[in-house]
Parts: C-alpha cells; structure tokens; sequence
C-alpha cells in the first residue's frame, strides 16, 4: 500500500478519469488552457483510441503538454486495474456518473494507493455510503477523498465557508446562520445530472434517511435545524421573493457535514438554506411543480418515461449554449452575538453551471491537491471541498478568470 512519503515519485499529478465523456472532455480542455505548465497529467478510461483523440484536441490547443500529457486505460469493472491506476497518480479526477452505478471501485481503488480523489457527483446517497465504508480508512491511508467538487456543491460550500471564515477573522465568534439564493442563472439541460437523480429514486432508501438534514454528518454531531417543506416567502434581506431551488436538498447536507465533520468549526448553532430567486408567480408554480415531479419520480413508470425523452446520459448543451451559461448569487450571513451583525457576500460564474463551472471548479480541486496538499485543510477522510481543502482551494477558486467569491460588508 502506497504511503505519503512516496507521493512524490509518482508519474502523474493528476488522471483524469472519463476523460472522453461530455463533462470530463471538457474538464481536459480546461487544463490544457489554465493547469501550470508543470503539471504531470493523464487522460484516463476504457478506450485507448478514444482517449488518444481527447489528446490530440488538446495538443491542437497547446502543443506545449506534448512530453508531460499521457493516456492510461483501466478496466473499470475490475478493482485491481483501477488500482494500478490509482497508484500512478497523486489525485484522480472522476467525471463518471452515475456514481452509485460507476464510482464506488475508483474511490476504493484510490483509498488503498494512498491516493487523493475529486468528483463531481450530487449523489447524497452514494456519498452516505462511501462515508460509512471508507472514510475511517482514507484517514489512515491519507487519501483526501473529495466529493461534490461541480457546481454540486462548490458555490454553497465554499461560499458558506467563505461567510464564516470572515466573521471568525474579524469579529472572533461563531456565525449563526448563512442563506444563499441563486439570484440568476442561466444554464443548459444536463443528462448525467437527470440521470443521477433517476437513479437515486431507483434505491431502496427510507423516507426518514432522506429527509434528514444531517444525513452526512458524523453520527455525534447534529445540529439545530429539523427537515421543512420548501416554501415560497419573501426575503428582506435579499429584497426579492424566494423560492425551491432544486439542488438545495443537496447543497444544504453538504453544507451541514462541512460544518460537523470539522468539529462545528462554524459555529454550535450554525444553520444552513439556500433559496432561489423569483416573481411570486413563478415562485409558486417552480417550487410546487418540483415537489409534484419528485413524487412522479419516485414511481416506476414516471421514470421509465423521463429516461425516454431526457437528454441521454453524456449529452448536454451546445457550445454555444455553454457559453451563453451563468449564474450569480447572493449570500447573508448573521454572528452568533448579541448584536444583529449581517454580512453579505457575492459568489458568480461565467459559463453554464452544470458543465463550464463545474469543469473549472473540479480541476481546481485537483490541482490544489496535487501541488498544494500540505496546505489543504485536512489530510485524509471522505470529506466536502471546505472540509477537505480549504481556504487554499477558495483561493484558487478567485483566480479563475470570471470567477467572483468575494465578502461585500
């Protein structure tokens, strides 16, 4: 089993895993473009020749990577192979949904090399699940093993840690509470994340176990806040009406584990929502219509037909699409104090959520774990980028061109 020390000598600083998929292509070109040129980096998957085209597209764009740009194939049914791949890497990107279907043999593969890992899946369940088999090993292995790494969950998470860490530097006391609401947004249809929902709805899971706002936090460490029914109000502070947005059952949870798994770091207190704007009108017709949808979900033939006419998995928007893609939101954090201190902070992309975002934010995530790791928050566990990362990987985040985390008080 490989340790830390021998980190070092490994051929690659990063494998990127489903790199002929939509998403993971896409994440190959954004390294071409922005990873330092002292990066070490592979395309990986099951196809040689598919992967050597993904090669020669970002040769084309930067022929420069010619001497430090490989290919590694794996079998990825087999955990030995993808164990031989995990050991040449000191992280490996996964692009690969549905997870709970294609990513539960790669995190393993990677928890016994000592290798540090990022995806970008939405999968609460699954994670629940790599949580209760692997964490207590990747701890001992040093094996960072960091999930929600796309727009699934960065800007909530790291937004959150963003607001609290402010308040902890300037006013020394915990935060009681971060909201968030995704104030605009303009973002294609994505098939993998259809798919990834379908396919959760597909598993045996209680009606309690979902509904638990604390699902992913260590069993010890709970906090205030009780499951609610997403409704649609009016907000003062964001001046604006709100309403469901449909990643929040997620984005919340991960929130909530960065928090807890980091010994309440944020505070005892500390609670946790996100919102996304609207007219009233399309308030209640959005959130109502999801919740109607979600029960349609959980019936066999309602998912039988959305597989049918949903974009199939590995298809997304167009080019052009992509690029017309953003989204900005807004943030208000309270200190827990006597005083009724507000701070408000701002977080906004410049490309489609769903693929131009969350390629930029789990390339970044990689990188800080390949050439920062000792700067990163922690050093083993399956954990959340805040947990995991750090104020090094916010950092990275505010570089990326177009990017805004920025605290506005």
């Amino acid at each position: 089993m490989a340790q830390q020390s021998d980190r070092s000598a490994r051929k690659y600083d990063i494998i990127l895993w489903g790199a002929t998929g939509f998403t993971g292509s896409r994440t190959a070109h954004y390294l071409a473009s922005n990873a330092p040129k002292s990066l070490k980096w592979a395309l990986g998957g099951r196809s040689e020749n598919k992967l050597d085209q993904i090669r020669s597209e970002v040769l084309q764009m930067d022929s420069s990577w010619e001497d430090t740009l490989g290919v590694v194939t794996a079998d990825s049914s087999s955990l030995e192979s993808l164990e031989q791949l995990a050991g040449q890497a000191k992280v490996v990107i996964s692009t690969v949904g549905p997870f709970a279907k294609h990513g539960s043999l790669l995190v393993e593969a990677c928890v016994r090399s000592s290798t540090d890992y990022c995806d970008i899946t939405g999968e609460t369940l699954w994670v629940k699940k790599m949580i209760e088999k692997f964490h207590d090993q990747a701890v001992a292995n040093n094996a960072l093993i960091v999930n929600f790494c796309g727009f699934d969950s960065v800007p909530s998470d790291m937004g959150a840690f963003m607001m609290t860490s402010y308040i902890k530097d300037k006013y020394n006391k915990p935060t009681k509470s971060v909201k968030m609401t995704i104030s605009k947004m303009k973002m294609g249809l994505s098939g993998g994340t259809i798919h990834s929902g379908i396919n959760m709805m597909e598993e045996k899971v209680s009606l309690k176990e979902l509904s638990d706002p604390y699902m992913l936090n260590p069993v010890e460490i709970r906090g205030p806040e009780k499951f609610r029914f997403p409704k649609v109000y009016y907000d003062k502070d964001f001046g604006s009406w709100q309403g469901l947005f449909f990643m929040s059952q997620v984005n919340e949870k991960v929130v909530r584990r960065s928090n807890g798994i980091t010994g309440n770091s944020y505070g005892k207190n500390f609670t946790y929502r996100e919102t996304q704007t609207f007219s009233a009108v399309i308030g209640y017709l959005v959130t109502y219509g999801f919740m109607l949808l979600s029960i349609c979900i959980a019936l066999a033939p309602t998912r039988w037909l959305l597989k049918k006419v949903v974009p199939a998995q590995g298809e997304g928007p167009s080019e052009e699409q992509i690029k017309k893609g953003f989204f900005t939101s807004e943030l208000v954090a309270e200190v827990d104090s006597d005083e009724k201190i507000k701070v408000r902070g701002k977080i906004h992309g410049s490309g489609d959520p769903g693929y131009s975002e969350t390629c930029k934010y789990v390339a970044e995530a990689a990188i800080t774990m390949a050439l920062s790791r000792s700067e990163c928050r922690s050093q083993g566990g399956v954990l959340t980028p805040a947990s995991g990362l750090g104020q090094v990987y916010l950092d990275r985040l505010r570089a990326i061109p177009g990017a805004v985390f920025e605290v506005m008080e």
